[in-house]
Formats: structure tokens, C-alpha cells, sequence
């Protein structure tokens, strides 16, 4: 059975607008986020360890859906 493509606007707390910066830095998926370093998004994106510890915990959970 085909997995469903999950999209990073269904991680919780990123909607299109932080889509696009995740993007800009090369987070294209729901995997890349899951395997993202929380502190080197943070940096990069200048937002909080905590919120990008969030998105990488949430995407971690859809990519067990």
C-alpha cells in the first residue's frame, strides 16, 4: 500500500508562510523536518529551539501515520 505524501503545513505550527522558509533552507518534506537539527533550523530561521523542537516532534508522529 502507498504511504500518503504528508505536507509540511500538516506539521503543527507551520503554515504556508513558514513552509516556504523551511523550503528556502532546504526542508522540502515531512522526513527532512523529522531529521532536521532543531538547533541549526532555529539559527537559521532566528525562532526559538523550542517551537523548531515542536514541528521536528510533530513531524516525527506523522511520519508514523
Amino acid at each position: 500500500m502507498e504511504k500518503k505524501k504528508v505536507v509540511l503545513t500538516e506539521v503543527s505550527g507551520v503554515g504556508e508562510k513558514r513552509e516556504s522558509q523551511l523550503k528556502a533552507i532546504g526542508i522540502n518534506s515531512v522526513d527532512d523536518l523529522a531529521k532536521a537539527s532543531v538547533e541549526d533550523v532555529a539559527k537559521r530561521l532566528k525562532v526559538s529551539p523550542k517551537i523548531v523542537a515542536k514541528w521536528v516532534a510533530s513531524a516525527k508522529q506523522l511520519q508514523q501515520k
